[in-house]
């Protein structure tokens, strides 16, 4: 009789954290929605964000070559072509470094994230198959209990 007993209260036991992992798989799987809802949003405003600036980074560029003509005159073809890409480069990156910077780390961020939730996913439904298989264990033990 108190095998009986303590294989119910394992059993109980087993569907109780069957449950819980159930529920925090759940709210993993909810989480790594979101988090992609997000990373989406960060492409969009990143697209958007280049889009909105390389225009004004074309017209700093050419104000730019302008008030620096004399200079550039003097320098041959290939010269006045490397000077340019290197002046568009150098005005289009240096303001908005630390904003690319930024929103590569919460990219990485969000990506570890979304690989993290997936392994613990993982981790969770195996755990849960484990679960069910003790149970099932545990079920077959009290039926061989009764009989």
């Amino acid at each position: 009789m108190p095998t009986h007993k303590r294989l119910k209260r394992l059993l109980d036991i087993a569907e109780t954290q069957r449950d819980q992992a159930a529920h925090t798989l759940s709210t993993r799987m909810k989480q790594q929605v979101e988090a992609q809802k997000q990373l989406e949003k960060l492409k969009n405003y990143t697209k958007e964000y280049r889009a909105n600036h390389e225009t004004s980074s074309i017209a700093t560029s050419v104000q730019s070559f302008i008030n620096h003509r004399q200079f550039i005159e003097k320098l041959s073809d290939a010269q006045i072509q490397q000077a340019h890409k290197i002046k568009l480069i150098q005005r289009e990156m240096a303001p908005h470094l630390n904003h690319w910077i930024k929103a590569k780390n919460r990219c990485d961020a969000i990506n570890k994230s979304i690989q993290k939730s997936q392994q613990e996913a993982q981790e969770k439904e195996e755990q849960n198959q484990q679960l069910d298989l003790d149970a099932y264990a545990a079920r077959a033990m009290l039926a061989n209990n009764k009989a």
